[in-house]
């Protein structure tokens, strides 16, 4: 797909809630979720809890399993990045140099943790964690 009704850029929870409002107020058009992690939209807070700990198995927090999206026909491009947006043409481009037209863009990325600048901050075993990759790692 080279153009959707609505992207929504995030694949967070944010974008998750929106694409689904969408779907639950009768919106009929296409819809396209860009992301740059390679999961579908799951909870952070339980990550860093439940997953760090390994007392919840990832596929547990997902805020709706693959099949619901299919079902929704809420399309996904995961492990992708926009990296500029040009909105007189409505384009974004993408991180592996596709373009992405869209009618109406939701903009539900989130934030970067913030990382440490003082001494130390880049020794083994510091970690930021905000994605199911920093946990994992």
């Amino acid at each position: 797909m080279d153009r959707a009704d609505i992207v929504i850029v995030g694949a967070g929870h944010g974008g998750a809630q929106c694409a689904i409002a969408l779907r639950q107020n009768g919106f009929a058009g296409t819809i396209m979720v860009v992301g740059r992690e390679p999961e579908y939209p799951y909870e952070r807070p339980p990550l860093s809890k439940d997953y760090f700990a390994r007392e919840k198995a990832f596929e547990r927090l997902l805020i709706r399993p693959a099949a619901f999206w299919a079902e929704k026909h809420v399309n996904f491009l995961l492990g992708t990045e926009v990296t500029a947006v040009d909105p007189a043409g409505k384009q974004l481009t993408l991180s592996d140099g596709r373009s992405l037209g869209y009618g109406k863009l939701i903009w539900a990325a989130g934030g970067d943790p913030r990382r440490l600048t003082c001494a130390g901050a880049d020794l083994a075993g510091v970690h930021a964690v905000r994605t199911r990759a920093d946990c994992d790692a």
